[in-house]
């Protein structure tokens, strides 16, 4: 990565929210502002996952009071509330959205004359 981006230093960190789900929401917004004053600001971060994750960290509100517009990368946050570009600014999420994905599956199967699918 030193050739792709030679004036940037990037930072490794992996946060345990002690749970094998989504945090609630003040821990991680703690561990999100934590992580924001020990590197003096980040440009962009890599998660959380967890859709409930992502909109706590990426709410304008909390990011206005918290004075934070890292951009935030999501690789599978697929709530469709999170499309809300006013209500969850500097988002870019990596999956498709729910709503998306449940209506291409439909589409396909009426197409293929599907009449039962199994979506594990």
């Amino acid at each position: 990565l030193d050739d792709l981006l030679p004036d940037h230093t990037l930072f490794y960190s992996m946060v345990q929210t002690g749970t094998t789900g989504c945090a609630e929401s003040e821990a991680i917004r703690s561990q999100f502002d934590q992580l924001y004053s020990d590197l003096n600001g980040v440009v962009a971060t890599i998660g959380p996952f967890c859709s409930d994750d992502v909109a706590a960290v990426t709410a304008a509100e909390w990011r206005a009071g918290a004075d934070i517009s890292t951009v935030v990368l999501s690789p599978s946050s697929t709530a469709p509330i999170l499309a809300n570009v006013g209500a969850y600014p500097n988002l870019l999420r990596l999956s498709s959205n729910d709503k998306h994905v449940t209506s291409a599956v439909a589409a396909l199967a009426e197409r293929l004359g599907w009449q039962a699918i199994c979506v594990l």
